[in-house]
């Protein structure tokens, strides 16, 4: 057995022993073994809701944090749920650097920005950037994201046969008016409709 994964593995144990969770840390270990001791505490924060929490920040963002670290051997010891929002602002601009998202545009406005289609493998990262649920991997096609002259997601949607059926700003916020301008024309231009059943109608905000 190697040093780092002995290591590892003791720290896993020891965490055990002190009486953390088991199912817990079986969770911080799938996540992170390096930093498994930093996760396990922002997991006890998060089940515990701590006033802390950021509204926003779920359990997979420690994911992309941690993979931030190890790339870059970050303290993360200097964060908890009081700043955290800064190491995941330096993990998103680290990624978005050093693994760019690539620009597939299907439909250009004149401002610069562009409907894109996002590609299989970067619907996960998309998700992370945008703070949606695209991170969780439940979509793995009809993707499409209104980017801006830099490539930076806005507005995430999937569309399927011509039609919106879900739709997000970052964090699942309120969409900025001058979005909705820009997916309107979009929608108009390329014959796409919201999707509406029964009395559900996707496109009820714009």
């Amino acid at each position: 057995m190697r040093l780092n994964t002995l290591f590892e593995e003791t720290k896993y144990k020891s965490l055990i022993k002190q009486g953390h969770d088991p199912k817990l840390v079986n969770t911080a270990r799938s996540i992170s073994k390096k930093y498994i001791v930093w996760v396990v505490k922002m997991l006890e924060l998060l089940e515990n809701e701590s006033e802390e929490e950021p509204s926003w920040f779920e359990y997979d963002h420690l994911k992309l944090i941690t993979d931030y670290a190890e790339q870059t051997n970050a303290d993360l010891d200097k964060f908890d749920l009081s700043n955290i929002e800064h190491i995941f602002n330096y993990a998103t601009d680290y990624f978005k650097t050093h693994h760019k998202l690539s620009y597939n545009p299907i439909f250009k406005f004149d401002n610069g920005w562009a409907i894109v289609k996002v590609p299989p493998e970067e619907i996960k990262l998309e998700g992370f950037l945008m703070r949606n649920c695209l991170k969780n991997g439940e979509y793995t096609d009809n993707i499409y994201s209104l980017r801006d002259r830099n490539n930076r997601p806005h507005v995430s949607m999937h569309i399927i046969n011509n039609t919106i059926d879900e739709f997000g700003g970052k964090a699942n916020s309120e969409i900025k008016d001058s979005y909705k301008q820009l997916i309107r024309l979009f929608m108009r231009s390329s014959g796409i409709k919201f999707l509406k059943f029964g009395d559900m109608d996707v496109g009820r905000r714009f």
